[in-house]
């Protein structure tokens, strides 16, 4: 077993201790053949043996919307038609500014080209960076909602690392789970938590 696939294993695990039945809205994760040939297809052919692993896990049966907690492994059909909605988005929100030199007039301020959607994040999206030759991919928690420019706060170098937090989180009672709510609720999460908008 690699290490990724031990933390998703915890990242279950303590879902399940926390009185969340993941199993009813999971389905098993797609072949990695078939995973490397659709980011292929996408132009993404760079990314890194984690992100094919993260879609091999399991998926959502449902919307990632509707899903009980966040940050659950999405399907790779979802991932990829976010991402492409994503970027249409970007380019018509570029194509409405002015034209002039600003950052947020160009359509990788919105969203980048080299990022996969994983999971949904409370609005937004939580995306792996796919960088060629990068042995891991960085992870950014994008809302779109934030005051300001500021649209992606980083999360973790790695998929592996990002895992870490989260479990720790749920873990340390950060987060919780009402059972007949539809979502996991944040509870006192506190300002050494590195990505502040989770839930």
């Amino acid at each position: 077993m690699t290490e990724l696939a031990a933390l998703l294993h915890r990242w279950d695990e303590c879902w399940a201790r926390a009185g969340v039945r993941l199993d009813e809205h999971l389905a098993a994760g797609a072949a990695a053949d078939d995973v490397r040939a659709r980011l292929a297809e996408a132009g993404l052919s760079a990314a890194p043996a984690e992100v094919v692993e993260w879609f091999g896990w399991h998926s959502c049966r449902c919307d990632p919307d509707t899903s009980p907690v966040d940050h659950q492994p999405a399907a790779l059909e979802w991932a990829l038609a976010e991402r492409a909605g994503r970027l249409a988005d970007a380019g018509r929100a570029a194509a409405d500014m002015a034209p002039d030199d600003a950052p947020w007039n160009r359509a990788e301020h919105w969203f980048r080209p080299s990022w996969l959607p994983l999971a949904s994040s409370g609005g937004g999206v939580v995306v792996a960076e796919i960088e060629p030759g990068a042995p891991t991919c960085r992870v950014f928690d994008v809302q779109w909602d934030r005051a300001g420019w500021d649209w992606n706060t980083p999360v973790a170098g790695s998929l592996g690392d990002a895992l870490k937090q989260w479990i720790a989180q749920v873990d340390s009672g950060a987060w919780t789970f009402t059972p007949g709510r539809s979502r996991a609720e944040a509870a006192g999460l506190s300002i050494e938590v590195r990505t502040p908008r989770l839930l």
